[in-house]
């Protein structure tokens, strides 16, 4: 027979698995999100740096806003950018796209904030 203090132990025991269980999942949930995080960042700065890369082969060296303007870009704008950037005759073209992309991204802001008022 258990003595009566082995229920106490047992229920605290037990409590104590499924507390560690919980950490380990959360611990788990929090690593994979950094880990997909830092793919995604790293497939962003790749992205970027490749961009830089063709642009200045093509143009000579960018200018710091022009740098800036693309480092701001989201992933699916510098996919977008290496698609339009086969047709550029020309840096004026580059300008241009960059323009039209803040002028989206504006649209887009008053937009959002038209829809929160």
């Amino acid at each position: 027979m258990l003595p009566p203090i082995a229920p106490v132990i047992s229920h605290r025991l037990l409590r104590y698995l499924v507390n560690d269980l919980k950490q380990i999942r959360f611990y788990q949930d929090v690593r994979q999100d950094g880990k997909q995080e830092g793919r995604l960042e790293g497939q962003q700065e790749e992205a970027e740096t490749l961009l830089m890369r063709q642009l200045s082969k093509r143009f000579g060296k960018l200018s710091d806003r022009h740098q800036t303007q693309i480092s701001a870009l989201e992933i699916t704008q510098l996919e977008d950018l290496a698609e339009a950037l086969l047709d550029f005759q020309s840096i004026s073209d580059l300008e241009s796209w960059l323009e039209a992309q803040a002028a989206s991204m504006l649209d887009f802001c008053h937009a959002y904030r038209y829809h929160l008022l």
